[in-house]
């Protein structure tokens, strides 16, 4: 039997949750961090180096998980840029996300894992304040750093895995696996 899916009811119809995805740029770039529409009207530039880049996000509104990773990876046409990351993936070897993995825990679990990733071994975060503009903790920040330092893009010593993503979020990454679109 077929379950129907109302899509007024205030239910959410699709997937919603935490993602990494990774992307690869083959040579040194300049991207834009932030929105110059914002109240506080913030924009900056920062140059990123060639390297091996994840990046965490959630989304739990605007057609969950398939609609900003079908954005993400390239699945369906991007309008215009809206996010951080918009920018960097326009500039990356593919013009878009590689792969991507995803947790529908009902926590969000981007800042965890931003802070773990921070703290894993040959991990650098280049870009301060790079897509943790609506974040209210100490994302991919030390503690030593300001609050305005925190990001969530990382450079990574090599192409991540599955399983270097476990090992280097811990507990929390049991619920992180690997993302397949619906073609």
């Amino acid at each position: 039997m077929r379950r129907r899916v109302n899509f007024r009811s205030r239910k959410r119809p699709y997937l919603t949750g935490s993602y990494i995805i990774y992307a690869r740029i083959s040579h040194e770039v300049i991207v834009q961090i932030g929105n110059p529409k914002s109240p506080q009207g913030r924009k900056r530039y920062s140059s990123l180096p060639a390297g091996h880049y994840a990046y965490v996000g959630s989304a739990f509104q605007s057609g969950g998980l398939a609609a900003r990773l079908g954005r993400h990876l390239g699945l369906k046409e991007a309008k215009r840029k809206r996010w951080d990351i918009d920018y960097l993936l326009a500039r990356s070897v593919e013009g878009r996300a590689l792969q991507a993995w995803v947790s529908t825990s009902d926590e969000r679990l981007e800042c965890t894992w931003a802070t773990a990733l921070f703290a894993a071994t040959g991990v650098s975060a280049p870009a301060p304040g790079f897509g943790a503009g609506d974040c209210k903790m100490r994302c991919g920040c030390r503690d030593d750093r300001p609050k305005k330092d925190k990001t969530h893009l990382f450079r990574l010593p090599l192409r991540p895995t599955l399983a270097w993503l476990r090992d280097a979020l811990g507990p929390a990454a049991l619920t992180l696996r690997c993302w397949a679109p619906r073609r």
